[in-house]
């Protein structure tokens, strides 16, 4: 297949030698990792075959050895067990690594350390938004942690996890169900830690205004009663909930969503609306600036230490760069929208090693969609891996042509290249510590929104850490751990970059479908890349090898079908995590996905292909005609029909052989460590990456910020 490319496409020629190692250069060994189950080494099932039955099957490729420069560009062959760095109640966490970090420029690298501390000056700021009282519950536990001499193991143990999960859940609600996290503490325990906290010097209440007594007793409802705002605001909600007036996210006091609808807000994203006086008042989220007369408002010390973080990035910052730092600083004193959008643009064609956003840009989790959450990354860019990005963006018209919809239905044309790849390493904002595969740099809205970041770093750790032992439990064969990565990244970049693009949708679609209209979205969008990988419409952007197509959906559906065994008793609220639920019930009792027993092994299988493709077909376009014709009753059948827990006969075995496997319900990840280095002036002019630190030391060196 790549000789005939080659012959044909001449322009393909080039992309093909940067991704010519394919599957084997992946940093994945070809060969079963140790301990695993000697039937790994069968061949597949004939009847497992998922390609379409139309499609002819391409010859057997010769291997080719990469250039040298595309080999040096590639992270050097790690095991996968080098992926995991431990866990944390029900979390696994996986480590991060920042393999071109090294070779930035000692300006670049400087500047990278700079608006790393610029990213985590401002991640206080999400505890607050996400609940009035999150801040103050984490500082609790952090204080007690640092004063717990006096404390017993067991308790001094209850208190350490407690605070982790409060840090990987970035405050007190789950990130996957929504609902409020069960601590490994009670009240009588929490009130003994504090007490001796408080005598080894913890500030624990609030000086001569509040005691400790006082505090833990604000405080008690919020932490351990689950009747208490039990359920995290933005979420689906119950019949005749006001969903601002019986929110408890910190955008809103005092205010009902009946009272919003003839406001006019002059800070809508970046202000919170309260009520004093009988009056709507915007308290605007901003540092100030005293020579302007510009007030201090919200947030203004967070907000002032994240100026002070980009102004020291200003000093070693290129031209553009610090064009969009200083339009940044702009925004964070003044709070001008003005003043982010300009950013916004500037990074949007931003094209240098680099990347970086930070500012209130999450509006998903807002009932109304209009307030922002603070969240901001720095990541640095992968050249190798965004030649394949802008490959498959370039590819688009062929990939769109291929859905089994409508004419109509489709966008007329696709818009030019915009997404990249880049290695992540920091991440501040609503998931924290459990981030996305990928992100966008700015709001949709925003000049320069539509760009998508594709952390390559993150598809790779989660590949080896979490998509690997759940293929090693549900897959038989040896060809889908030579094509792992690759998988993940092309699935993705699918996912993220291409499928929101290309499907057309009503005007009042957010209006008619309300709350299901992301997920639905997010359906049709894993719905869509599954088609694409199993057509094998993309071979020749990474998986070279003939019938990957087979292999990429076994992956895909292993993921699906073993994420829903490990959170299969709760009711799903996120949107991505309701999607993914949506689409397994539906493939599993529609199409023909089935576990089978093989011993101790429960194995996925596809009884009969044709059935899967004409199922996976049916549900795209069902899915598209929702969204194209904002069908609010369609779009109730469906979500209703699909969105409660599974009750497959296999579930409960596969759930305890995944946990056997050391599977966890959610994925975390430990960041890189920067290390500064200073001239004798105590300047950072340079800075290192290390990738050994602990989660509980990342933990604590990040409170300082």
């Amino acid at each position: 297949m790549r000789h005939f490319l080659h012959r044909t496409w001449p322009g393909v020629g080039l992309l093909l030698a940067l991704w010519g190692a394919g599957c084997r250069q992946s940093g994945t060994p070809a060969t079963p990792p140790a301990g695993a189950d000697a039937r790994v080494s069968r061949a597949v099932p004939a009847n497992e075959k998922i390609t379409a039955p139309d499609e002819v099957s391409a010859g057997t490729s010769a291997t080719r050895k990469p250039p040298a420069d595309v080999a040096a560009a590639l992270p050097p062959a790690r095991r996968p067990g080098q992926y995991r760095a431990g866990t944390v109640g029900d979390v696994n966490l996986l480590r991060l690594f920042a393999d071109r970090f090294g070779d930035l420029p000692r300006r670049d690298r400087a500047l990278v350390y700079h608006l790393a501390r610029a990213v985590l000056a401002g991640r206080d700021i999400v505890y607050d938004q996400l609940h009035r009282h999150g801040l103050r519950v984490r500082r609790l536990f952090e204080q007690i942690q640092l004063n717990n001499s006096d404390l017993s193991p067991e308790l001094d143990g209850a208190v350490e996890q407690s605070l982790q999960l409060l840090w990987l859940n970035n405050g007190l609600y789950d990130l996957i169900s929504g609902v409020k996290i069960r601590l490994p503490i009670d009240y009588q325990q929490l009130q003994a830690a504090a007490l001796a906290a408080s005598a080894l010097g913890a500030e624990i209440g609030n000086g001569d205004e509040e005691s400790l007594e006082e505090t833990l007793s604000l405080l008690r409802g919020t932490i351990f009663d689950p009747r208490t705002e039990g359920v995290l605001a933005g979420a689906r909600p119950a019949l005749g909930q006001d969903l601002v007036g019986d929110s408890h996210l910190n955008l809103y006091s005092g205010v009902k969503m009946s009272e919003l609808k003839k406001v006019q807000e002059h800070y809508q994203r970046n202000s919170r609306l309260v009520r004093v006086d009988g009056r709507l008042i915007e308290q605007v989220y901003r540092a100030g600036d005293r020579i302007r007369k510009i007030p201090r408002g919200r947030y203004f010390r967070q907000l002032r230490r994240v100026v002070r973080r980009l102004q020291e990035a200003m000093v070693v910052a290129r031209r553009r760069e610090r064009m969009a730092i200083t339009a940044l600083v702009e925004a964070f004193r003044s709070g001008d929208d003005s003043a982010y959008a300009r950013a916004c643009r500037i990074l949007g064609e931003h094209r240098e090693e680099v990347l970086f956003s930070l500012g209130f840009s999450d509006r998903e989790i807002d009932p109304r969609r209009v307030k922002g959450l603070f969240a901001g990354f720095v990541a640095i860019g992968n050249p190798a891996d965004s030649a394949r990005v802008t490959a498959l963006e370039r590819d688009a018209g062929k990939l769109v042509a291929a859905l089994p919809w409508r004419p109509e239905w489709r966008r007329e044309g696709v818009a030019d290249p915009t997404a990249r790849s880049a290695d992540l390493l920091v991440s501040v904002g609503r998931r924290g510590p459990a981030v996305a595969r990928s992100a966008l740099l700015c709001p949709p809205e925003m000049a320069g929104g539509g760009k998508v970041v594709v952390f390559g770093n993150v598809v790779r750790s989660w590949a080896q850490g979490y998509l690997r032992p759940l293929a090693e439990q549900l897959l038989e064969g040896t060809d889908w751990s030579e094509c792992l990565v690759d998988t993940a990244f092309l699935h993705a970049v699918l996912r993220d970059v291409i499928a929101p693009r290309v499907g057309r949708e009503n005007r009042r679609l957010r209006r008619r479908l309300a709350s299901l209209a992301t997920p639905l979205q997010r359906l049709r969008n894993e719905a869509a890349a599954l088609w694409w990988l199993g057509r094998d419409l993309a071979r020749e952007h990474g998986l070279p090898a003939p019938g990957h197509g087979e292999v990429a959906t076994r992956l895909l559906l292993a993921w699906l079908v073993g994420e829903q065994a490990l959170v299969r008793d709760e009711v799903l609220r996120q949107p991505s995590w309701l999607a993914r639920r949506l689409l397994a019930r539906y493939l599993v009792e529609e199409a023909g996905v089935v576990l089978e027993q093989q011993g101790e092994r429960w194995l996925l299988r596809v009884k009969d292909a044709r059935r899967y493709q004409q199922r996976l077909e049916a549900l795209l376009r069902r899915l598209q005609g929702i969204l194209y014709r904002a069908d609010r009753r369609a779009a109730a059948t469906l979500v209703s029909r699909y969105s409660s827990p599974a009750r497959w006969k296999a579930l409960d075995n596969l759930e305890k052989l995944l946990r056997q496997a050391g599977l966890k319900r959610l994925t975390a990840f430990v960041m890189p460590k920067l290390r500064p280095q200073f001239s004798p002036t105590r300047k950072v002019v340079d800075a290192r990456v290390l990738n050994d630190e602990t989660f509980e030391r990342q933990m604590m060196r990040y409170r300082r910020y």
